[in-house]
C-alpha cells in the first residue's frame, strides 16, 4: 500500500452547471472566430485571499550549533493570522483594476 494525496477540485459541478459553461464557451468562441478583435475587449476577473504572514518552513529554522549549545526558540504565529482579498481584473494588454480588502471591509 501507498499513501497519496486526493486530486484536489474547486467544486464538484453537477451536469447541468457543466453543460452551461460549455455552451458559454462555444458561444464566445464562435464569437471569437466572427470578430478576433472581440477578445482585446474581454475581461476576466478573479479573487483570491491572500495571507498576510506566512510562518517559516522547517529548512528555515534551522541553525548551526557547537556541542552542547541550546537550540533557540522560534515562535510561530499563528496559522491562520491576517489575511486579504485580492480581487483582480486582467484584459488583452494586462492588469486594468485591481483593490484588496481586508477580513471586515466586505
Amino acid at each position: 500500500m501507498s499513501k497519496i494525496n486526493a486530486k484536489w477540485v474547486p467544486r464538484k459541478l453537477t451536469n447541468d452547471q457543466k453543460n452551461v459553461r460549455v455552451d458559454y464557451a462555444r458561444v464566445n468562441f464562435r464569437a471569437y472566430k466572427q470578430q478576433p478583435s472581440r477578445l482585446e475587449h474581454t475581461v476576466a476577473i478573479d479573487e483570491t485571499w491572500v495571507n498576510l504572514y506566512c510562518p517559516p518552513k522547517k529548512d528555515q529554522t534551522k541553525v548551526w550549533l557547537a556541542t552542547g549549545e541550546k537550540r533557540p526558540s522560534v515562535v510561530l504565529k499563528s496559522r491562520f493570522g491576517a489575511k486579504l482579498i485580492l480581487i483582480l481584473a486582467m484584459d488583452f494588454n494586462g492588469i486594468c483594476y485591481y483593490e484588496s480588502l481586508g477580513q471586515h471591509e466586505f
